[in-house]
């Protein structure tokens, strides 16, 4: 049984990675669906694609019947009236007349070559629109002979329809129909009356794609979208048949995707176009993949609970030995650490390496600890230290005195024999102290030339002497290369300042000025005032 866990704890994890990606080769069943759905959708919309170029063929051809009536009514009208100028009064009064007693137009007019109005008179659209004059002046295409434009009466849009007049095949002037949107009328009808239930709509452009009819108003009379979107989304899409679908998909303002055909009128150059939204086309399709899918929802639950079985089974030694470290529990760690079942070979040199990890942390917390309170160029604690070892004394209500101890003309020293001999005499000052230290007391460098003497539990006669003690023997010592210096000292304790021990460091600093100021070479007590 031992040599088979053994055995167990080799296995590596690429191993066991093999085996759940056999189990895995069971979920390609789901790849078939992908692909059948792939194939499906293709297929949709190419036949959706054909529907729609025969939808838009019917009405644009419904376009051209009309335009055809029309411009062979207004031929007939020209032939059996006009004779000279005068006639066209009679010919725009037979059309008008016949045009809006058929609800062929809303409204109606005629001008000669030049754009002036044969009778502007009793026309709403001539007398209510300010742009109605940019129409009249537009130059004559002979390649299209008939344009369209939009005016807007107040903020109601309108379509008019613009026919060149004809006699003896000379130009004589134009004709003007006027399809007001909110009124009905033939060609309303025809490019209007749409009974689709998908969300699909259809609308005109004229020869320039500008909109002259969108089921919503705001749209007429501005420039189609553009197909650019389409390459900036690099959608993509499978072609069927040689149909590349993305030259029929449009992307509209809101962002929605829509299949696309148009096609041209013959006559007037006019672009019938279809928007069909690609959500709804596919819907149905989809739900009967989901179908599909739902069927095969227990071999789905069966590898889903096997992948969950062995993950937990590969994951169990990692999560225990992630929630060890984690929780920061440090007492007993190790031996808690010892005790997981680390079945499998990287599980195993995970655990190896985590027990060496926490022996090496644990040893470089100690030498950081010790270093974060030492002061790296003279042994002693520094400020850091210091402040710890001030918290520890005030924890235990202990009574102690602090000497604050600073080097006379130190400066002068740096100036004149440069910082390197300067930190010698910091360092051989440091153990001329620390050769005078007692049990309980402690020595710790807060400044350059700054250092605080701790003597705990002591009177001030003890005190005092220990501070004259440390003044005389680096007075009496002799430096390398500076020879003699000299220290002022300030002493403060707890039993002059009562239990305000947090101030004694600031009343020693006060006694050490006091010093200096005595001359130097001095040690004086603070007295609280």
């Amino acid at each position: 049984m031992s040599y088979f866990l053994l055995k167990l704890k080799k296995i590596r994890i690429h191993s066991l990675i093999v085996i759940l990606s056999f189990i895995g080769i069971s979920i390609t069943l789901f790849g078939g669906f992908y692909a059948s759905y792939k194939i499906q959708k293709s297929e949709l919309l190419s036949n959706t694609i054909q529907n729609n170029m025969v939808y838009v063929s019917k009405v644009a051809s419904s376009i051209d019947y009309f335009n055809f009536f029309v411009t062979r009514q207004i031929s007939k009208s020209v032939n059996s009236l006009f004779k000279d100028q005068e006639g066209m009064y009679l010919v725009e009064n037979e059309l008008r007349s016949f045009f809006i007693n058929f609800n062929v137009f809303n409204g109606f007019f005629i001008t000669n070559n030049n754009g002036d109005l044969i009778n502007d008179k009793g026309n709403k659209y001539l007398l209510d629109n300010n742009n109605i004059q940019n129409i009249l002046t537009k130059p004559y295409d002979a390649d299209s002979d008939i344009d369209a434009y939009i005016i807007f009466t107040g903020d109601e849009p309108s379509l008019v329809l613009r026919y060149p007049l004809k006699f003896d095949s000379q130009l004589i002037g134009f004709a003007f129909g006027i399809i007001d949107f909110k009124t009905e009328s033939v060609l309303k009808n025809i490019i209007s009356d749409h009974y689709h239930t998908d969300g699909s709509y259809t609308f005109l452009l004229n020869n320039n794609d500008f909109v002259i009819y969108h089921p919503d108003r705001e749209k007429i009379g501005t420039k189609k979208i553009t197909n650019q979107a389409i390459e900036k989304n690099k959608l993509k899409i499978f072609l069927k048949n040689k149909i590349d679908f993305s030259k029929f998909i449009i992307i509209n303002n809101e962002g929605d995707n829509f299949l696309g055909s148009s096609v041209m009128t013959s006559e007037s150059k006019f672009k019938v176009v279809i928007y069909r939204p690609i959500e709804k086309t596919v819907k149905i399709m989809e739900e009967t993949i989901i179908k599909v899918l739902l069927n095969t929802f227990i071999i789905g639950v069966i590898v889903i609970l096997v992948i969950y079985f062995f993950a937990k089974l590969i994951s169990r030694p990692i999560n225990q030995l992630a929630e060890e470290v984690y929780f920061e529990n440090s007492q007993g760690l190790k031996s808690r650490i010892k005790c997981i079942n680390a079945w499998y070979f990287e599980s195993s040199r995970l655990k190896s390496a985590i027990l060496k990890g926490i022996d090496l942390v644990g040893s470089q917390i100690i030498a950081l600890e010790a270093e974060t309170v030492t002061d790296s160029l003279t042994g002693l604690y520094n400020r850091r230290g210091l402040n710890k070892l001030i918290l520890d004394l005030n924890s235990t209500k202990s009574i102690y005195s602090v000497l604050a101890i600073d080097i006379d003309y130190f400066k002068q020293v740096n100036d004149k024999f440069g910082h390197g001999v300067g930190d010698l005499v910091l360092i051989d000052l440091a153990k001329i102290m620390m050769s005078l230290l007692n049990e309980g007391e402690s020595i710790a460098r807060t400044g350059g030339e700054e250092f605080i003497y701790i003597i705990p539990k002591k009177d001030e006669h003890y005190v005092i002497n220990k501070a004259e003690l440390i003044r005389s023997k680096v007075a009496e010592y002799k430096f390398n290369t500076v020879g003699s210096i000299t220290v002022s000292i300030g002493i403060a304790t707890s039993l002059v300042v009562g239990e305000n021990k947090s101030d004694l460091i600031n009343n020693a600093d006060n006694a050490l000025y006091s010093a200096k100021r005595l001359g130097r070479n001095k040690t004086v007590v603070y007295f609280d005032e």
